[in-house]
């Protein structure tokens, strides 16, 4: 008798422990759920030397961005800085991802200039009584061609018209800007200039 109800009160106490576990795990596992949810990603995250933002779904965000007034890009999730092509069109970001617009000095000694929607500007740009010319938002130094000629570009951008002397040769580029050629009639005398614009 003695050992039968030795054999239960051992039964009792082995089956108490496993009974106490398997409550102990079932907690754990409804926990991990609780845990997820709160670690989901939202708004700007800074991973690395790359930002991303996720949208309210916890997804990153791709392409044009508009937040707060200001607009960034983002390719595969990760923020644009620098120039992006975006449908044919190039973009310049600075530093901090914002789409710049107007006149853009990028760090490398260079201007830039991009249009209200912040696409870059190609073409005549003017500014009070100067006119710039800009190339793939890149402002033109020195001699540029466009379409209706060669014109030369002042150091800080402004197109320059008159007489020009460059590695010993003269130049003349007429009221529009426009570099002259052939036979001009210049302050009450005629020159001859080549169709490289050196005068004979």
């Amino acid at each position: 008798m003695k050992k039968f109800i030795l054999l239960v009160l051992m039964s009792v106490v082995l089956f108490v422990p496993v009974v106490s576990y398997a409550e102990v795990n079932k907690n754990v596992n409804q926990a991990v759920p609780k845990r997820e949810q709160v670690t989901q990603k939202m708004g700007w995250v800074k991973n690395g030397d790359s930002w991303y933002y996720y949208d309210q779904d916890g997804k990153n965000h791709e392409g044009w961005l508009s937040y707060k007034g200001k607009w960034y890009y983002f390719i595969d999730g990760v923020m644009q800085t620098d120039f992006v092509r975006v449908n044919g069109k190039d973009y310049y970001l600075g530093n901090d991802g914002v789409m710049r617009t107007g006149w853009i000095e990028d760090g490398k000694d260079r201007w830039l200039y991009a249009n209200p929607d912040g696409s870059m500007k190609t073409g005549w740009v003017k500014e009070g009584n100067h006119w710039y010319y800009i190339h793939r938002g890149l402002m033109g130094i020195g001699w540029v061609p466009t379409d209706t000629g060669w014109y030369y570009m002042n150091q800080n951008g402004t197109m320059k018209t008159g007489w020009l002397q460059e590695n010993g040769n003269w130049y003349y580029l007429k009221a529009d800007g426009a570099m002259a050629i052939g036979k001009h009639f210049i302050d009450g005398k005629w020159y001859s200039f080549k169709n490289n614009g050196v005068m004979l």
